[in-house]
């Protein structure tokens, strides 16, 4: 996954990026116009997936494939949006006294 963040790599992945948000928002336009209520986060949560899927497995439906990364996605969005106490006191990190990351681990394997 380091490999996936390379400034190259992140770079390559701009057309899939601006497919999927393209894809995103004529799906908003279409609720729009159906006056349809529509859960914010949880479009964009499957929007990230969608991309992040693309850019780890490949092209195609993840449905076809069998994988499901919401939980993943949700866990990572938990666990980066949290207070981290390494944050601000850098020489704790290797402590991971709030086990951080054994949680992301743990979710990942």
């Amino acid at each position: 996954t380091l490999h996936l963040l390379t400034l190259v790599k992140v770079a390559s992945f701009e057309d899939l990026r601006r497919a999927e948000i393209g894809v995103a928002v004529q799906r908003l336009a279409e609720s729009a116009v159906a006056h349809e209520a529509v859960d914010v986060a949880e479009r964009v949560g499957k929007l990230i997936e969608g991309i992040v899927f693309k850019m780890v497995v490949g092209d195609g439906k993840k449905e076809d494939k069998g994988y499901d990364l919401t939980g993943v996605v949700e866990e990572f969005m938990t666990l980066a949006g949290a207070f981290n106490l390494a944050d601000f006191v850098p020489y704790l990190a290797p402590l991971d006294l709030q086990v951080c990351v054994l949680h992301l681990n743990l979710k990942l394997h």
